[in-house]
């Protein structure tokens, strides 16, 4: 398995976000999976950084479906795994998820964490208690001519819907997506907070990744 390669896409650009960009950089480069590489698409503020595995190019201001075809324009491995700017992916994400593709076309998680850097809280989701089959954002598919939507929420969903995809029982942990105050959907639609789901203590994933927060990337 480890001689199949993998693109991580990253789409971002608005200003101020470096310090939640770092969950996501430090995550992937923490990878187990080694054959993976992330593609960075900048549609604003500039991303500087200096990496073998990581790749940034700068697109037009268009839609969140617009700058995701734009990344696929430029990706020529056989898997592709979306890869948010402000989410963090638990150290063996890459390779558990691949692992599971088998013929599958795709691959979303069926649960995730998600931090609130308002309220500092950390809540579970599981998707079949909202009557979701998945959660789009996870979603790791194979290369094809499929595009996304023009449009800028729900994407995601409406790609997703073009292939036969298989929800996967993931640890809750594997997954954490943040809620920074400044997201595509308000914040009860990310955290669930109007849900009895608050976890406390804090887990040890959400410790690891407000560390990611604070520090500078490693490369």
């Amino acid at each position: 398995m480890n001689n199949i390669q993998v693109t991580a896409v990253m789409i971002t650009g608005l200003s101020g976000r470096e310090k939640h960009r770092n969950i996501a950089i430090q995550s992937f480069l923490n990878q187990t999976y080694q054959n993976a590489e992330l593609l960075i698409i900048t549609d604003g503020e500039p991303v500087s950084i200096n990496h073998p595995r990581i790749r940034v190019l700068t697109a037009p201001k268009v839609s969140l479906g617009a700058l995701r075809n734009f990344a696929l324009g430029h990706i020529n491995t056989p898997y592709i795994v979306q890869w948010d700017d402000d989410d963090y992916s638990r150290a063996d994400r890459i390779e558990w998820q691949l692992s599971q593709m088998g013929d599958n076309e795709a691959t979303m998680f069926r649960r995730q964490l998600c931090y609130d850097f308002v309220t500092k809280q950390t809540t579970y989701k599981d998707a079949r208690q909202r009557n979701w089959g998945g959660f789009a954002g996870t979603i790791m598919h194979k290369y094809s001519d499929k595009r996304y939507p023009d449009k800028s929420k729900s994407e995601d969903s409406d790609f997703i819907c073009q292939f036969q995809c298989k929800v996967l029982n993931n640890d809750a942990n594997m997954y954490i997506r943040t809620y920074i105050g400044a997201n595509t959907w308000d914040q009860n639609h990310v955290t669930w907070s109007d849900a009895d789901n608050l976890i406390e203590p804090q887990p040890e994933e959400v410790t690891k990744m407000l560390r990611y927060y604070n520090e500078t990337i490693l490369v």
